[in-house]
């Protein structure tokens, strides 16, 4: 409770701040590009003052957007959560150059909480924080854990979201390796699989597929309708895109993720063996995994059905 004086001094703040903005605006134009972020500060520092805020919690969909008034917490403390961990950009074998998301070097905060060593470390470099919390996947769901059958090859895979050349070129990306194209190649070569794995384990191999998000404007049409088409037939069976991840992954043998898409630290939280395949033979592996045992990097047909195989034989291996 601010009682009465608590709330006079908090409209005084705010007065004050207002007409103070609006002189150094006219000095200085650029400050309009931060006007919310002036908006509620006097607000956010009575409030810390008092120790009214005990924690702020942000995720890492605030990553484009922090607000200054987060920087000069006394007392409060700023949390920073990441509930995915695609945050490397992709490196080309053309050049091997590395390059870093512009927006992450001006995150602060003082803690982050994060799923595994490898990707603190990475933000650690980046000099965003000091205090990091490895504590695993970071899902909003709970962890329902599904038995995996002895009968059937069970193969689930993770893709991420198509889009256009201009699309890419709107938000920055010179490459678009997220081109429909390159997800067709992506589906159809892990699909061919098939008849050599029922071969190799005289098991029936079934997939499963789950989109990373539902159908929207900016994405390819196409692709959606595609996927749709081989659920129809048969081919694969198509999730929904909010399906648990938990229960889509422990109930499998294997996973096959697009590079590099999130869900794989979640088969290796899981044990269960991730494939991130490259079809077009071009991108450098950098993903923030823990441990190489289980989690593999295949660009190209060959490596992915050998990596597949053994995999495979050593999770049956496993389970029976």
């Amino acid at each position: 409770d601010l009682g009465f004086v608590g709330r006079l001094t908090i409209l005084v703040r705010h007065i004050l701040l207002f007409i103070s903005y609006n002189f150094a605006a006219v000095r200085m134009p650029q400050l309009t590009l931060i006007s919310k972020d002036f908006a509620c500060s006097a607000i956010f520092f009575e409030l810390d003052k008092r120790r009214f805020i005990e924690s702020i919690v942000l995720t890492c969909s605030n990553y484009t957007n922090q607000s200054i008034s987060l920087r000069a917490m006394q007392n409060a403390k700023v949390h920073m959560v990441w509930y995915a961990q695609n945050w490397s950009q992709i490196s080309f074998i053309s050049d091997s150059v590395k390059s870093d998301r512009p927006f992450l070097r001006w995150i602060k905060a003082d803690s982050h909480w994060v799923w595994t060593h490898s990707f603190a470390k990475f933000l650690e470099k980046l000099e965003i924080g000091k205090s990091f919390h490895v504590v695993g996947p970071i899902v909003w769901r709970k962890q329902e854990i599904k038995p995996t059958r002895h009968n059937l090859i069970q193969i689930v895979i993770f893709d991420v979201s198509p889009f256009s050349d201009e699309i890419a070129l709107e938000t920055g990306q010179l490459t678009n390796y997220h081109h429909p194209d390159n997800l067709y190649l992506f589906i159809d070569d892990i699909i061919s699989l098939r008849p050599h794995l029922e071969k190799t384990f005289h098991l029936p191999v079934s997939f499963s597929m789950k989109t990373k998000r539902g159908y929207k404007g900016v994405y390819d049409k196409s692709y959606f309708e595609y996927i749709e088409e081989l659920d129809t037939k048969g081919i694969v069976s198509l999730e929904h895109h909010t399906s648990n991840l938990y229960s889509l992954i422990s109930g499998s043998q294997l996973v096959i993720a697009y590079p590099f898409t999130s869900p794989a630290y979640i088969a290796e939280a899981l044990k269960v063996p991730c494939i991130y395949y490259d079809p077009t033979k071009t991108i450098c592996r950098h993903d923030f995994g823990d441990s190489k045992k289980y989690i593999k990097f295949a660009n190209c047909q060959k490596d992915l059905s050998t990596i597949a195989a053994s995999f495979l034989n050593y999770r049956i291996d496993t389970i029976n």
